[in-house]
C-alpha cells in the first residue's frame, strides 16, 4: 500500500532495485557483503526478508525521499544505506 501511494503522490511507478528476499538470498547477500557498496543485514534482520523494506535505484532517492513519509516510507539510513526504504512503523 505504501508503494502504490507512492507511486501516486510521484505520478509514476517507483523503480525497485530490491525488495522482498528470501532468507537463503539474505544469506548470499550477506555472505558477499564487503563485495556490496552498501549495507548488508544478516540473515533473520532484514526488513526485506518480511516484504517491508525495498531498495531504489541511486537516482531515484531524492525523489521518493520527497514524498516517502506521506506515503508511509521511511529513509531509516540515509548517509550509510540512501537506496534503502521502509514501510514505517504504525505509532500507537
Amino acid at each position: 500500500a505504501a508503494l502504490a501511494r507512492a507511486d501516486e503522490l510521484i505520478g509514476e511507478p517507483v523503480p525497485i532495485v530490491s525488495g522482498y528476499r528470501s532468507r537463503a538470498k539474505q544469506q548470499q547477500l550477506w555472505d558477499n557483503r564487503l563485495n556490496n557498496p552498501y549495507p548488508v543485514a544478516p540473515p533473520g534482520s532484514s526488513r526485506h526478508e518480511t516484504g517491508l523494506a525495498v531498495d531504489v535505484p541511486i537516482w531515484f532517492v531524492d525523489r521518493l525521499r520527497a514524498i516517502a513519509i506521506h506515503a508511509g516510507l521511511c529513509h531509516p539510513l540515509p548517509d550509510t544505506d540512501p537506496v534503502h526504504f521502509e514501510v514505517c512503523p504504525i505509532q500507537g
